[in-house]
């Protein structure tokens, strides 16, 4: 019941883990507008107060060019998003109550035309609705009038980008933080920084207006801009204004961002180049009986978990106990059974299968270098199968019950296999000479394989078609060549363009066959044929191999896969027919002299 408990409590641990991200994701959750630039269907997007309006790519807060309708003094204008923002969440006088943060920055150019007197300002504002009051041009910078302005009913709250001196302000050239009134509750001459807000000629400027809605503090950055279409300088180290402000007290729970601007007996051009919001987001409340059916219902679905995986637990004991009893009942009906190892034997023969004793690993298991003591007095190599399932079980019959049947000088030998408690082992003798593998595939430091030599090879493995285009082509399977996944796949577009022997593997330089080249080849290309009844049968493979038949017939397109692929294995035949023993049918892992592939090794000792 251990398995069953650390089980239990992972998918435990896991289902709590979902419902916390999902907590946080909603508590983290944030609306994001980015604006690069503006065009025409942006008015369906913002509510634009006339005269303000969108053109040239930008936001003209207040109008760009005079028409019959209006003129460019004494006007005001305001352009905001149309979609409302939750600003705070819970009730207004609970000092636990929460304020959404809020982080916008945009780009701005306020245009003075020559000769004139800059007036009257911009300004980025938070408003209660999407109406401009009237008569909020001048110094009210279309945020009030002078019947509202400083009344706390009027719920705006702004950071104004002023170019014209009241008699409240300090300058004609200052940024302020307006709640309620163009009266700024702080404000800051930009004068000392070199800042010039209306200045002759076009200047850019980025501004950055942060909100922490935890340390109610809000903070105002500016910086100029070089070019209109340039990158966006680094926000400055240090605010030019800070100011403590809780805006529940000030601004509807549900308000609108936007900008406003107005001008005065003089003008300018007021115009919004570039707009990124982003705004801390409340989800809607759910209703309370969810809660308790979350109350409820995890519970009884970690019940439920609990006893699908009892019921799994019983039903897998059951299924590996009935295997086990398969397995050692198809192990000693074997013919000429191969010798039965103890599990502790092999455990010392192979330092307690200490790591440094590994030789490899495939698909199917890892082997380990070993040396029997006593009357044995051997090397031995000992691959100890991964999978413990059935199908794991399955590899291991089929390695075991078709390797016990060959027999061959170049075939690793095998001595015996180990099964307790679910390990499959099978025992081969150690092939001190190497493998295929590693003659086939040395580095540029060693001499290439001979074309006599993998001829030679080749009669060896003639029914593994894949190892046979291994050999000729020099090239492992899983390599990648020219755009294909598959070097066979590679083979046969090359068969189709009638260069086939394009394949043969470049480091022979030339001094090979050609004719036996080819003819090897096409072999490899039909015993690798997707569909097994059309692979050719054991003795025309001789044939061809001894030249007493020519090449086989080989479709210029690799045919498709069609399942199922071929018949069973006939295990009791007299004679095995080894084209149907593919490197997908065979599923015997790779034994320990040939690594790279899950078929049996061959090794030419000559080597």
């Amino acid at each position: 019941m251990g398995l069953l408990t650390q089980k239990t409590l992972t998918i435990f641990i896991f289902l709590f883990s979902l419902l916390h991200l999902k907590l946080q994701a909603q508590k983290m959750e944030h609306y994001n507008l980015e604006y690069a630039s503006f065009d025409q269907t942006f008015f369906d997007i913002f509510e634009v107060e006339s005269p303000a309006t969108i053109s040239n790519a930008a936001l003209q807060v207040t109008p760009d060019s005079a028409s019959s309708d209006f003129n460019l003094n004494n006007n005001s204008g305001r352009i905001l998003f149309k979609r409302p923002f939750k600003l705070w969440d819970g009730d207004v006088l609970d000092n636990k109550t929460r304020v959404a943060s809020f982080n916008s920055s945009f780009l701005v150019n306020i245009y003075r035309p020559k000769n004139e007197t800059a007036a009257e300002g911009l300004t980025f504002l938070i408003s209660p609705d999407l109406e401009k009051p009237d008569n909020s041009q001048g110094q009210y910078l279309g945020l009030t009038n002078g019947t509202t302005d400083g009344k706390s009913s009027n719920k705006v709250v702004a950071v104004e980008l002023d170019t014209s001196k009241q008699s409240f302000d300090p300058d004609g050239n200052h940024i302020g933080i307006d709640v309620h009134s163009v009266r700024s509750v702080k404000v800051e001459s930009l004068t000392p920084f070199g800042i010039e807000l209306a200045p002759m000629g076009a200047r850019f400027y980025n501004v950055w207006v942060q909100y922490d809605g935890i340390k109610k503090v809000l903070d105002v950055y500016i910086v100029e801009q070089a070019q209109k279409n340039g990158s966006t300088p680094p926000i400055p180290k240090t605010p030019i204004l800070t100011y403590n402000l809780d805006l529940k007290e000030h601004v509807n729970q549900e308000s609108y961002f936007g900008f406003s601007a107005s001008t005065g007996t003089n003008y300018q051009l007021n115009c919004v180049l570039r707009w990124n919001l982003t705004v801390e987001y409340f989800p809607e409340k759910k209703n309370p009986w969810l809660k308790i059916a979350l109350g409820v219902g995890i519970p009884v679905v970690v019940l439920l978990i609990l006893a699908a995986a009892y019921l799994g637990y019983c039903y897998h004991k059951k299924r590996i106990d009935r295997s086990q009893s398969n397995i050692l009942g198809a192990l000693k009906s074997l013919p000429g059974t191969p010798q039965e190892f103890q599990f502790k034997a092999l455990k010392k023969a192979t330092n307690n299968f200490d790591e440094k004793n590994k030789l490899g690993q495939g698909g199917y298991g890892v082997v380990y270098r070993g040396f029997l003591a006593g009357e044995e007095n051997k090397d031995i190599a000992v691959k100890w199968f991964s999978r413990e399932s059935i199908k794991g079980q399955d590899d291991f019959l089929a390695e075991l019950t078709i390797i016990n049947r060959l027999r061959h000088k170049h075939l690793v030998k095998l001595l015996g296999w180990c099964h307790k408690n679910g390990k499959l082992l099978l025992v081969y003798e150690y092939m001190p000479n190497g493998s295929l593998d590693m003659h086939l595939f040395a580095g540029p430091d060693k001499e290439p394989l001979s074309w006599h030599v993998r001829y030679k090879i080749q009669s060896d493995v003639y029914a593994f078609g894949a190892v046979l285009l291994e050999v000729v082509c020099g090239q492992r399977p899983g390599t990648r060549i020219n755009g294909f996944q598959f070097f066979v796949d590679w083979v046969w577009y090359l068969h189709r363009d009638g260069r086939i022997l394009e394949a043969v593997d470049p480091r022979l330089g030339g001094d090979y066959v050609a004719d036996e080249a080819k003819k090897l080849l096409l072999l490899g290309l039909a015993c690798a044929h997707p569909i097994a009844i059309d692979r050719p049968k054991t003795q025309a493979i001789v044939q061809i191999i001894s030249g007493s038949a020519p090449a086989p017939e080989v479709p210029p397109f690799k045919p498709a896969f069609v399942w199922p692929s071929m018949m069973p294995i006939d295990i009791d035949s007299s004679v095995m027919d080894t084209t149907s023993i593919t490197t997908s049918q065979f599923n015997s892992g790779w034994s320990l002299d040939y690594q790279s592939r899950e078929t049996p090794t061959y090794v030419d000792h000559s080597l």
